[in-house]
């Protein structure tokens, strides 16, 4: 959307219009900022026209020119004092301007939030800033023959609440251009009246552009939108269950009692083993069966303390006359014999990976009938 910067030298430098314009703005931009003893001033998009009165008191005058839209060199006749920059990225250090002057850089920019975050940046502390942009109300908006007619217009409202967004304080504000942007000798002849006659009668609604003066706030009110801790968080994920593990003797608080036939069923992680031994899905646990005649009894112990859950060792009391089927034993310690003529079927496997560095892997016996119905022996950890 930027203009090319040879269309904007000739408009601004080898047309009657383009002289009649540069004289009309810059009167303007002289009646808001007079002495410029000592300051640092900047120019951005092509406000080079709008500074050579400053150069010879400022300290320091800078044109900036975005790459899109090509850079020159100015003043002809001086030392250059133009540079290539990109749009939201300016070589200037931050709140090192008094005073910056944007024409023809924000009705064309792709990115107008960036670039008034870049001149709030740049200028300092009590800076002042000046925009030039197309009246969407005037007739030079209407006509693609001037740099005017490109790019997006803004109405008084628009713009000032752009400046608000971005830490700015919006002054006062005038308008300019108040002859038709026709390129004939009569309207040439009569420019200089109209203009006078124009800022007698409106500030506003008749100008070609508006020209509005902004103040620094610093530091920078704070932006409305969504605070950093929300009052009533949705909790979506509070019921997605943990990765991890936990003891069986945990998950399971049930206890089989003799000469009865159950199923064993955990939530979590669920089990039935030999010793402390444990079986199950995460999420919606699994099922074994535990039968025979004489089933026997076995109880969890109580659950100890939080701070000693890390070291404590449940202790597994008595199984007794069991026939096990397709169990898993996983982190368990078996220790001691097998109970003579004992006979486990298909036990799976056993996760050595989680026994105790002190004792070996428990081996499965095979091949052993169950003792006779009345007897027990003791599998302990």
């Amino acid at each position: 959307m930027h203009l090319d910067v040879t269309n904007l030298r000739d408009f601004y430098y080898r047309t009657m219009l383009g002289r009649a314009t540069q004289k009309a703005l810059r009167d303007q931009v002289l009646t808001h900022w007079s002495d410029m003893r000592g300051l640092n001033v900047a120019g951005f998009g092509f406000a080079v026209p709008l500074l050579r009165p400053f150069l010879p008191t400022a300290r320091r005058v800078i044109g900036m020119m975005p790459a899109p839209q090509g850079v020159m060199h100015w003043p002809p006749e001086l030392p250059n004092h133009s540079v290539l920059v990109e749009e939201t990225q300016w070589p200037i250090a931050s709140g090192h301007l008094d005073r910056l002057v944007v024409m023809h850089g924000l009705e064309t920019s792709d990115r107008p939030a960036a670039l008034m975050e870049e001149c709030y940046r740049s200028l300092a502390s009590t800076g002042r800033l000046l925009i030039i942009v197309p009246n969407r109300r005037g007739l030079w908006a209407r006509r693609d023959g001037t740099p005017f007619g490109v790019g997006r217009p803004y109405s008084l409202g628009q713009i000032e609440g752009l400046l608000k967004d971005h830490g700015f304080e919006p002054g006062t504000h005038t308008a300019a251009l108040f002859f038709p942007p026709l390129d004939t000798g009569f309207w040439m002849r009569s420019s200089r009246t109209l203009e006078k006659v124009g800022r007698q009668i409106s500030t506003y609604h008749a100008g070609g552009a508006l020209i509005i003066e902004a103040v620094k706030q610093y530091p920078a009110p704070t932006r409305p939108g969504l605070r950093d801790a929300v009052r009533h968080p949705l909790r979506i994920l509070d019921g997605v269950a943990q990765p991890g593990f936990r003891p069986a003797w945990r998950a399971v608080q049930r206890a089989f009692t003799p000469g009865a036939t159950d199923h064993w069923q955990g939530s979590g992680h669920a089990g039935l083993g030999f010793g402390h031994a444990g079986t199950g899905a995460s999420g919606g646990g699994d099922n074994r069966h535990l039968a025979g005649a004489d089933a026997g009894y076995w109880e969890p112990p109580p659950c100890p303390e939080p701070a000693r859950a890390q070291s404590a060792q449940p202790k597994m009391e008595r199984i007794t006359g069991a026939q096990v089927a397709g169990a898993r034993v996983t982190g368990a310690q078996v220790t001691g014999e097998w109970p003579k003529g004992a006979s486990a079927s298909r036990v799976l496997d056993v996760d050595a990976a989680r026994l105790p560095k002190t004792q070996p892997p428990a081996e499965t016996p095979t091949g052993t009938p169950f003792p006779p119905a009345g007897t027990s022996r003791n599998i302990d950890e």
